[in-house]
């Protein structure tokens, strides 16, 4: 009777774990067979789920020009240098590019929303320094000193574009982000909006050491640069990678703009669709001839006095690593979507 009774008791306990293990088993095969639909994805699988990807699952409308956010490229100055903001937009126009949900409605209260956007804005955060005593006038140390960024974020959009949103009055998130907030460090007053911090990006993007390079020469690059240049570019946005360029016309005249999309359009000519902040409601064209091995942009170039738009351009692949966060902001929000 005992045997039996053990027996029975083994019987229903190996009924039990087949029955959890089949329960996890659906559950998994339950999140696995998920799908995410955004703004920016279509049909993303659960399954499997990396940065590769989501970039073959974004929509072939993500980036189009009425996404371009609704501001125009200005110029001021950093100290004494005169600067223009194209680099700071164009690096902000990618980060909003795959990082902003539009339709979609938040929990997370503008005042907490627009300090964070504007921190990705800027690419870095303010920070009290300890060591400052607004006391001591003897002390040279700062009030507050800037720490670089390292997490971004996806953040939401209630219209479909930010330029809709400047329609929506003060719930509209771009009109918070242009009026900005102050923000308070060891007794300071920091004024922060979108152009101030744009401003900071641009000096910062600008004020590198790694630029000289394109600070040298005049002009166009070699025929076997090109040739490199135009391969990278055709490998990345075949895999929806939004790159940065800078066009230098000659060494005080260049211009960074974003590449969104190519195409063939006859055998020796490709055409390079870019956001381009001096134009930020229409997307323009750069070209490339495989004839002579040369860019050129008319458009593009046309908007600065004196340049000979026909004129061909020495172009540059920047900033491949600023792509990396924005990345992974990607992954861990579609990770958390598909928990």
């Amino acid at each position: 009777m005992r045997a039996l009774v053990l027996f029975l008791i083994f019987v229903v306990g190996l009924i039990s774990s087949f029955v959890v293990t089949a329960e996890k088993a659906y559950a998994q095969s339950a999140k696995n067979a998920r799908i995410v639909n955004d703004s920016l994805v279509q049909n993303l699988s659960c399954q499997n789920l990396s940065v590769d990807s989501i970039y073959r699952a974004i929509r072939d409308d993500a980036f189009e020009q009425r996404r371009n956010m609704p501001i125009r490229n200005w110029s001021f100055r950093s100290g004494w240098v005169p600067l223009a903001g194209c680099w700071g937009l164009a690096s902000t126009q990618r980060m909003v590019s795959y990082l902003a949900r539009y339709n979609t409605s938040s929990s997370q209260r503008m005042e907490k929303r627009v300090p964070m956007l504007l921190d990705m804005v800027r690419r870095e955060t303010l920070e009290e320094n300890p060591g400052y005593n607004e006391y001591d006038h003897d002390n040279k140390t700062e009030p507050y000193y800037s720490k670089k960024l390292k997490n971004f974020n996806v953040f939401a959009v209630e219209e479909s574009n930010l330029n809709d949103s400047s329609y929506s009055g003060d719930r509209g998130l771009w009109n918070r982000l242009m009026r900005g907030y102050t923000q308070e460090l060891n007794g300071q007053t920091v004024n922060r909006n979108f152009k101030s911090d744009i401003e900071v990006n641009q000096a910062n993007h600008f004020f590198r050491t790694g630029n000289i390079g394109m600070g040298m020469g005049n002009g166009v690059r070699s025929e076997e640069k090109n040739r490199e240049t135009v391969e990278q570019l055709m490998r990345n946005l075949d895999g929806k990678r939004l790159t940065l360029i800078n066009l230098r016309f000659n060494r005080t005249t260049q211009h960074v703009v974003m590449v969104k999309s190519y195409q063939r359009a006859t055998k020796d000519l490709i055409e390079f669709t870019v956001y381009d902040s001096n134009s930020p409601y229409r997307d323009q064209i750069v070209y490339f001839s495989s004839r002579v091995d040369h860019f050129y942009s008319p458009d593009v170039m046309g908007f600065f006095e004196g340049v000979e738009g026909s004129k061909a351009l020495g172009v540059y692949i920047v900033d491949e690593e600023e792509r990396e966060s924005l990345e992974q902001a990607m992954l861990a929000f579609y990770r958390s979507m598909c928990r």
